[in-house]
């Protein structure tokens, strides 16, 4: 078994952390894990890129990067970050990705037209309403509700309860950290319908 995972966003968004909890939750399940970021102009709003893969054996995966048309998953915070990494998604993968869009400094783009373009190429597309999200309960949580979200499609080969225990253990020492990332997962599960 192997399964890759595209978890993409924007500098300070938190991606690599979103990556660092699929593994987390993946390796408590014995499934062995890699993953790999690629980060662009992060500290500016830049791409960040996160290749995620599990496997039954990790003699199995010879890279931590995913390949072109090889990833099972695409978990994306930003809309043209998700279509920026779509041509990374195998036939019939699944996109669980953001309605809003963070514009660069230099201008913006038609969200419409891009939204209506990834439902097209990706058909297996769940496109949450992150702006109400994040106008409710701000942005810093969005990763832990879209990872919530694709738990909860059943189509990662980690289970919502499993994915949960690893937000947990990641927030322990925290308890505001905590009960924030949690009401955001419990959020992200809701959204799945």
């Amino acid at each position: 078994m192997e399964f890759n995972i595209i978890v993409a966003g924007t500098g300070g968004q938190g991606t690599v952390l979103a990556s660092k909890l699929l593994c987390s939750a993946a390796m408590k399940k014995g499934l062995s894990a890699r993953t790999s970021e690629t980060i662009g102009m992060a500290q500016r709003g830049g791409c960040v890129t996160s290749h995620v893969r599990f496997t039954d054996d990790l003699n199995d995966v010879s890279s931590p990067i995913i390949g072109s048309k090889s990833a099972d998953m695409i978990i994306a915070m930003e809309l043209a970050e998700t279509v920026r990494v779509l041509p990374l998604l195998k036939e019939g993968g699944a996109v669980m990705s953001c309605n809003n869009a963070v514009f660069p400094i230099t201008g913006s783009y038609d969200a419409d037209g891009v939204m209506a373009y990834l439902k097209k190429a990706a058909p297996d597309s769940t496109i949450a309403d992150c702006q109400a999200f994040i106008k409710e309960n701000g942005a810093k949580t969005l990763n832990v509700f879209l990872l919530a979200l694709a738990a909860a499609s059943g189509k990662l080969p980690i289970s919502a309860n499993e994915l949960e225990e690893a937000v947990r253990e990641a927030f322990c020492g925290n308890q505001k950290l905590l009960e924030i990332n949690l009401k955001a997962f419990t959020a992200g599960k809701e959204a799945y319908k």
